[in-house]
């Protein structure tokens, strides 16, 4: 009886070790999202459409607002580089009329690690009244 107890808990550490290294995960890049939302209090009709390549680099990044259309030029795209699609989040700001009035900002996310420091990389695109603008910020 010893021995069968023995046996079937080798068995049980043996399988389960094997599955452990043969069950990795690989995550899947996107190529192309579409996001759309109302903003809450003037509910405004707002469209992200934004694709990138297998080496995360931007084809195209377009922001629609009520009809009015936002497309990142060239030099723009290349500031997104890096950053994965899965990262996109939208926010609403309500603002003072002096400084643009109300915002909608997008922002993506980048975090990998240097040597044993994780890095934080952020890039906000914002919209308002005076336009678009994009900002970068690297944190650690």
């Amino acid at each position: 009886m010893k021995t069968w107890v023995s046996f079937y808990i080798f068995a049980c550490i043996v399988l389960s070790t094997v599955q452990v290294f043969s069950s990795e995960i690989d995550f899947l890049g996107w190529q192309s999202v579409t996001i759309g939302l109302k903003t809450p209090g003037e509910n405004k009709d707002v469209k992200v459409i934004a694709s990138q390549n297998r080496q995360f680099e931007f084809d195209k990044f377009l922001i629609k607002i009520d009809g009015t259309e936002y497309k990142l030029n060239e030099d723009q795209l290349k500031l997104l580089n890096g950053y994965p699609l899965s990262s996109i989040s939208l926010t609403y700001e309500v603002g003072n009329e002096k400084v643009g009035g109300d915002t909608i900002g997008i922002r993506l996310t980048k975090r990998f690690y240097q040597k044993d420091t994780l890095i934080n990389n952020i890039v906000r695109i914002s919209i308002n009244k005076r336009g678009l603008s994009i900002t970068e910020s690297k944190r650690n």
